[in-house]
């Protein structure tokens, strides 16, 4: 599935300096489950998602950023320590519960 999108972090980052008044409403989203992430790659993008690894941990940053683009953000959060060896540990949980 082709989805028509166009992200523009240039003026969403104008609009939170106050530098420019938002000409529509901007897209953000603060993470995506993982599953849910997998899922949107594999079944609406069409493109094989690569797990956070060591040896992938570059590959997947790429697709995090190429994921949100595609869904039409205009923000893919990334921090120092992204990746699952800097989170810490958490309760098993998935998207359906």
């Amino acid at each position: 599935m082709k989805l028509e999108t166009k992200p523009d972090f240039q003026e969403l980052e104008k609009v939170i300096r106050g530098e420019k008044q938002p000409t529509r409403v901007h897209l953000v989203e603060l993470g995506i489950d993982g599953e849910v992430a997998r899922f949107l790659a594999e079944s609406v993008l069409e493109r094989k998602w690569v797990p956070d690894t060591e040896e992938t941990r570059t590959q997947y940053m790429r697709q995090h950023v190429e994921l949100y683009a595609a869904l039409g953000y205009d923000f893919a959060g990334a921090w120092a320590g992204f990746g699952r060896r800097h989170r810490p540990a958490l309760p098993r949980r998935t998207a359906l519960g």
